[in-house]
């Protein structure tokens, strides 16, 4: 008689977890024999429901999604504004009567903000929003004629993208429940068990050869999950 195999879950790390419980749930959404079967519903319902909680924490409990995007963009704006405070310095040395009081300008206002982009970011970015205002506002003559619009510009975005990033990152920081990936997992678990339950019982009822399909799919994952996710005991033997 075909039965699906006993599996010790919690020995699996969360993402192993997680692939196995989605190649379940995607095996039985297109198992005629499960997904359209009225006694199994209850337990499809019920998998579908604890396998998206699941879903939902495990995807903002891994390396936050945010960080190597904040670190472009801050990368980003600062080399845009070394770029602009360069070539500030560079018009500034040319003898020009129109480039070099443009350039001279400029730089009093390089320097009344003495932005440091190895500051703290949060300093860097209220001084970075400040210095871009002002030369947008109180500066375009100069930034029009030493044709700076377009550094500027690149300073700017990559400034407000780390702004709006920021505050992304925070409201998913305040989405985050402690332990509530091991308390999603743990109904996917028992939603898990109740589902495959049922089946084993309706194998018995009903005959083997309309699960058989799904029995040996979930007992050919189980196999291959022992083999390539959890260690052997110490005395030799895997989990069973």
């Amino acid at each position: 008689m075909r039965q699906i195999k006993h599996f010790r879950l919690k020995r699996l790390n969360k993402g192993a977890h997680f692939s196995f419980m989605h190649a379940v749930l995607q095996r039985a959404r297109t198992d005629e024999a499960i997904a359209g079967n009225a006694a199994l519903a209850p337990q499809m319902a019920k998998f579908e429901t604890s396998f998206a909680r699941e879903d939902k924490y495990f995807v903002i409990s891994r390396k936050n999604s945010f960080t190597d995007k904040l670190n472009t963009l801050d990368t980003n704006r600062g080399r845009a504004y070394m770029a602009f405070k360069g070539l500030v310095a560079a018009y500034a040395k040319v003898p020009d009567d129109v480039m070099r009081p443009a350039a001279l300008v400029l730089q009093r206002l390089i320097g009344n903000y003495r932005i440091n982009v190895r500051m703290q970011r949060e300093s860097e970015t209220a001084d970075m929003t400040n210095f871009i205002d002002d030369a947008e506002r109180k500066y375009a003559a100069q930034i029009q004629t030493l044709h700076l619009e377009p550094v500027l510009q690149v300073m700017k975005t990559a400034n407000n993208d780390y702004m709006a990033t920021r505050i992304n990152r925070t409201e998913e920081q305040m989405t985050r429940q402690p332990g509530a990936l091991n308390a999603a997992r743990a109904e996917t678990d028992a939603a898990y068990r109740s589902l495959t339950a049922m089946v084993d019982a309706l194998a018995v009822v009903e005959g083997e050869q309309r699960y058989a399909g799904f029995i040996d799919y979930v007992n050919t994952l189980i196999r291959e999950y022992k083999d390539n996710f959890l260690r052997p005991r110490r005395n030799g033997s895997q989990d069973e």
